[in-house]
């Protein structure tokens, strides 16, 4: 009966032994030490491809792919402690393959022996799986890390549980500073606005803002985009939030920046809209213009002023000029009215003008002019020169309809590269500066963004046209100087203009003369509009010269080849059908080589002239030119011309 329970506990040992689907060994630890398999059941079998006769007697080794000797004696006598032990081993398999495995050992005393139970399992699918879950840990915390938005995340309590890299540098804190802190420990200033943020998230909503300004400690603002979401837990209950926060103040000002940039280009694409308007309106306006003003200007010769026509035609020319004047403006602030440069002294102009100023301004502006003594020259149109001062102090007199006081002031400055550069000036050094200053009303942020625009006007429609500063805008540009405007509303606005210095001595300033000097010569008249033409043809007849007429250059060209003689002068339209101005000149010159060239119009379309310039050389007449202004410049042309013979 013992027998028969001895045989039955063995033959249950043994089918336990070989039912396990863990890899069992059972091994002896001889007298050097080496564990030696004395059985193995059929999972370990399986699992390493041998047979039982090819392993029994066999050392553990011979499936231990990677344990040193030396570790695994001392992992057999740490065995003498009768605890089992757990360990990690890479074990190999008959046909040399290696996996992982999860070893416990178990030593068992029989009297003198020492047996050791291993008992393996295959954790291969298990540490891959580690490996996967490690690297997306890694690769997230990668992505986090260098994510553009600084994270922080935080339990129910508001207490931070992990913070980004970027969160740490952005708020110049070390995780010790923060995990496991309150929120509002750390920021203990957060404006109410954050503390009802965090409630409406800790109730599952999703806060964000696009842009939002941080007030720093320093005083400075940044601008952020940020994001306040709640965090679930298993059982689906929140469990905290996430805030996401970016720095977008870079991106805002480069923003800004491009906006002013496109608000720069619409700017000018309006300026060159109504430049190219301005160029068409002003050679056939301007044609207009020269036959009325030079008519009546003919016809005023030839009464006295007590003549009831006088005065009606008076007032003609007057209007006419009027119109001239508001031409000129277009010109100017489009950058497409010629202009003739000279060196001159700021002093002087302004000088010449403070009687008309002060009868412009009236009797309740008080007027100053503080001119510092000694200036160095600038090289500028003087009429411009003029229009910009005129225009500036009207402005002036304007915003102050209850009195107040004016300054002009004139200054040697020195601008940096800075300013310069700010400014779109060519080179920094020596400047002359003109400031026109008020105490009137002063501009609005808004009306000084679009104060240099054309027709822009703050003025009622009967005192302003919205061409006065984008007159003197366009004037100063092109005299390659800068406008600066400082203006405050109730605190009265500052305009400093600032001009180029130059080393050349200021030429004497020109003086008019009121009688038509008579000369002598053939004059060569080329222009297409017929009534333009018979003014000027009236007009230099009239005080002696032989003129030929012709419409357009072919006719005048096949009026040369039937003269016999030679030609003094040849006065010209620029802008004219088939054959421009220059393109005559070559001709004619190349007939009449000793002949003098005289253009006239009232927009050269970059003919003769370049950015308004004149070409090195070129003699012109502006339309809408007066009889008188006809016969000097004709007379000065020819003299010049004897002179340099």
């Amino acid at each position: 009966m013992a027998a028969s329970r001895l045989w039955d506990a063995e033959e249950v040992r043994r089918a336990m032994f070989e039912r396990l689907d863990h890899h069992v060994f059972l091994c002896e630890q001889d007298a050097g030490g080496v564990l030696r398999i004395l059985d193995v059941n059929g999972a370990a079998l399986a699992a390493y491809g041998y047979t039982r006769e090819e392993l029994l007697g066999q050392p553990l080794s011979v499936i231990d792919a990677e344990t040193p000797p030396e570790i695994v004696r001392a992992r057999l006598r740490r065995l003498d402690t009768d605890r089992p032990l757990l360990m990690e081993a890479r074990w190999r398999r008959k046909d040399g393959s290696v996996f992982d495995a999860e070893v416990r050992s178990i030593l068992m005393r029989a009297g003198e022996r020492r047996l050791v139970l291993t008992v393996g399992q295959d954790i291969s699918d298990r540490k891959r799986a580690e490996a996967r879950l490690a690297h997306s840990h890694g690769l997230m915390s990668y992505i986090i890390s260098h994510a553009r938005s600084a994270i922080a995340v935080h339990d129910r309590d508001l207490r931070y549980i992990y913070v980004s890299e970027r969160y740490l540098r952005e708020y110049k804190l070390s995780e010790q500073d923060l995990i496991g802190r309150h929120h509002y420990e750390v920021f203990p200033d957060l404006p109410q606005k954050w503390r009802d943020v965090h409630q409406r998230a800790l109730r599952g909503e999703v806060i964000s803002a696009e842009e939002d300004p941080w007030p720093r400690a320093d005083g400075s603002v940044e601008w952020t985009r940020w994001e306040c979401r709640p965090w679930y837990e298993s059982d689906g209950s929140v469990g905290g939030i996430v805030l996401y926060t970016e720095v977008i103040t870079e991106r805002k000002r480069a923003e800004e920046e491009r906006k002013a940039l496109e608000n720069q280009l619409q700017q000018a694409m309006k300026m060159e809209a109504v430049g190219r308007l301005a160029g068409g309106v002003a050679h056939d306006f301007n044609n207009l213009l020269t036959a009325i003003m030079g008519n009546a200007d003919l016809a005023l010769r030839h009464l006295q002023p007590g003549d009831p026509q006088y005065h009606r035609l008076r007032e003609i020319n007057a209007a006419a000029e009027s119109a001239a004047a508001l031409t000129r403006q277009l010109l100017a602030f489009s950058r497409k009215q010629v202009i003739e440069p000279r060196v001159l002294d700021v002093n002087t102009l302004v000088s010449r003008l403070e009687k008309l100023l002060r009868r412009l301004i009236g009797e309740d502006v008080d007027l100053s002019l503080d001119l510092e003594a000694v200036l160095p020259a600038v090289r500028v149109d003087a009429g411009q020169f003029e229009q910009v001062l005129v225009n500036l102090v009207v402005n002036a007199r304007d915003a102050m309809p209850g009195g107040g006081r004016l300054s002009v002031e004139t200054k040697r400055v020195a601008l940096g590269e800075e300013f310069c550069a700010q400014h779109g000036l060519l080179r920094p050094g020596d400047y002359v500066a003109l400031v026109v200053s008020d105490t009137g009303h002063g501009m609005s942020d808004e009306v000084k963004r679009h104060l240099f625009e054309p027709f822009f006007t703050t003025k009622t429609r009967d005192r302003g046209t919205g061409l006065g500063l984008a007159t003197i805008f366009g004037i100063v540009k092109q005299a390659g100087g800068a406008i600066e405007v400082r203006s405050d509303l109730g605190r009265g606005t500052r305009f400093e203009i600032v001009l180029p210095a130059v080393e050349a001595q200021p030429e004497p300033a020109a003086t008019g003369n009121a009688e038509l000097p008579r000369g002598t010569g053939t004059v060569l008249l080329v222009e297409d509009d017929a009534a333009v033409r018979r003014l000027a043809r009236d007009v230099l007849t009239g005080i002696g010269y032989q003129v030929m007429e012709a419409a357009d250059g072919t006719q005048a060209l096949a009026r040369l080849e039937q003269h016999v003689g030679a030609v003094d002068l040849l006065l010209t339209d620029v802008v004219m059908p088939g054959m421009n101005g220059r393109e005559l000149r070559d001709r004619v010159l190349a007939l009449h080589p000793r002949a003098r060239v005289l253009f006239a119009s009232g927009y050269t379309d970059n003919i003769i002239a370049h950015h308004g310039s004149l070409d090195p050389g070129v003699e012109f007449i502006a339309k809408p030119y007066t009889p008188g202004g006809l016969a000097r410049k004709v007379r000065d042309v020819l003299q010049a011309s004897s002179s340099a013979r």
